[in-house]
């Protein structure tokens, strides 16, 4: 069951919510515009938070964990998609993990690990978008993540040798945006998710505030955090 929880938490964390920030950072451009291409944008969550409602191996229920997140956002309007890619701090590892998003108006079309939409290996989900297009302030999504029980030397979910678990995700996230009584921007993305097994029994809560941070902050926070260099192109690079 510990690889059911690991796993999800490599994905659950990067569907904060897909809005859109304003204003941009300095040198990007803004999505809507007929020139754009790509845009990324960056946040970070101290500490994000599970919270066991039933005893899976490692922990109990009534346990709470956090870990450190950071996650970059690529969107990519002119070909209807975007992508997320987060690297994760839960206290005995970090790894950088991607999930992309097919989006067709106000419908989350496709979800998967990989960014061959036709060919997923451990993901596919489906949501609805609310708000501006490309500024959206409100996502709900439903999502199927697999996970192989046994010792696999592959990451391919195709090559475990027995059938894969089976864990569900439902959620709902909100961007909030303002400034506080001393005018201090506010700029977060908000969220809480419910993981199921299965069979549809809920087993935990993940419950997550990332600020928006500057690009410099970014790079600074994925040295610091120990996130594996091999993957900063994934990370930070425009490529789809």
């Amino acid at each position: 069951m510990e690889k059911i929880v690991i796993g999800l938490a490599t994905v659950i964390v990067l569907f904060a919510s897909t809005g859109c920030s304003t204003p941009n950072p300095r040198g990007v451009r803004n999505p809507n515009s007929a020139e754009s291409s790509t845009e990324q944008l960056f946040y970070y969550a101290d500490a994000a938070r599970k919270s066991f409602l039933v005893t899976v191996q490692g922990f109990k229920a009534g346990n709470l964990s956090t870990e450190r997140v950071l996650m970059v956002k690529t969107l990519d309007p002119q070909n209807r998609r975007f992508k997320e890619v987060a690297c994760i701090d839960d206290g005995k590892s970090v790894f950088v993990s991607p999930v992309y998003v097919q989006v067709d108006g106000f419908d989350i079309s496709a979800m998967s690990d990989t960014n061959d939409f036709a060919n997923p290996n451990k993901l596919t989900g489906t949501g609805k978008l609310f708000g501006s297009p490309w500024d959206w302030n409100h996502l709900t999504f439903s999502m199927t993540y697999l996970t192989c029980p046994m010792p696999n030397t592959s990451d391919k979910i195709k090559d475990c040798p027995v059938p894969p678990a089976k864990s569900m995700v439902t959620d709902s996230n909100f961007v909030v945006k303002g400034e506080t009584a001393d005018g201090k921007a506010v700029d977060q993305l908000i969220g809480r998710k419910q993981i199921l097994f299965g069979n549809g029994t809920p087993y935990e809560l993940y419950d997550l505030e990332m600020d928006k941070i500057p690009r410099e902050q970014a790079r600074m926070l994925f040295n610091q955090m120990g996130c594996p260099h091999a993957q900063e192109k994934i990370m930070f690079g425009p490529n789809w």
